[in-house]
């Protein structure tokens, strides 16, 4: 099953979770695509980390992909 794109997660404390979206055309790819609205529950405080598949499947110089364990820890740091 192919995720969409971009992945949206959701930071309430120190818990991160993947809202699942349901997979739709890239916003702009097409002017006459029309979207599905979607819903998802936040609560003051939450963070949303939104990521593109570009940035989640690349890969650093000695060649590990990115990915959620990489997105992870970068999330548990202090915004700018």
């Amino acid at each position: 099953m192919a995720r969409a794109s971009p992945q949206l997660f959701r930071q309430r404390g120190e818990r991160i979770e993947r809202v699942e979206l349901d997979a739709q055309l890239p916003l702009g790819m097409f002017e006459e695509t029309l979207y599905d609205e979607q819903t998802f529950h936040v609560e003051p405080g939450d963070r949303l980390i939104v990521v593109s598949s570009g940035v989640h499947g690349s890969r650093s110089a000695t060649g590990d992909l990115f990915g959620e364990r990489a997105l992870r820890g970068i999330s548990r740091r202090d915004p700018i």
